[in-house]
């Protein structure tokens, strides 16, 4: 960029002005030299990359002025980043994807309510449930129990509670 000050610049002397005037001319036609610098700088290198540096620089230096800030912070964000891991895994295994099922919007619940008891969502009994199968309405019926009851043994009774199936019980728990 000096080459083209001093071309100018001699160019401008030549025309007859002052050397002071010429080299005021010279910078005027060539344009801001710091701002053709910066325009240069950024075509030859990576600006964000710089930037992004000089901003870990920036902050590693932040941190180390304060450590117990530094690990609460950084502490908190990896709190943040767990939790917001952890429901997006839920929310993404129960709402996103499908049921494992071939057709699973054509899944039906069946339960009974039984209005003289005042009993709602009871479910079905077994006779139900065998007329279900042999209606030919469904292609598969399962039979699924809830509920709790009282074990009893050579011990204390305890109070059990189970998740089964037709084809036995699937969990229990105490």
């Amino acid at each position: 960029m000096e080459d083209h000050l001093a071309l100018q610049t001699a160019e401008n002397l030549r025309a007859g002005m002052t050397p002071a005037e010429a080299r005021r001319q010279a910078v005027l036609k060539f344009g801001a030299v710091e701002a053709i610098r910066e325009d240069y700088h950024s075509e030859q290198g990576l600006p964000f990359i710089e930037n992004l540096l000089q901003d870990v620089r920036f902050a590693l230096r932040m941190f180390a002025k304060s450590p117990g800030f530094s690990a609460i912070a950084i502490l908190t964000m990896a709190l943040g980043i767990g939790a917001t891991t952890a429901i997006f895994s839920l929310v993404d295994a129960t709402l996103l994807h499908p049921l494992p099922y071939p057709h699973p919007e054509e899944l039906v619940r069946i339960e009974d309510d039984l209005p003289g008891a005042g009993a709602t969502d009871a479910g079905i009994s077994i006779p139900e449930f065998k007329d279900l199968q042999r209606s030919g309405i469904f292609q598969y019926v399962v039979l699924q129990i809830f509920g709790s009851a009282n074990l009893t043994g050579a011990s204390q009774p305890s109070r059990m509670q189970y998740e089964g199936c037709r084809r036995g019980i699937l969990r229990c728990w105490g």
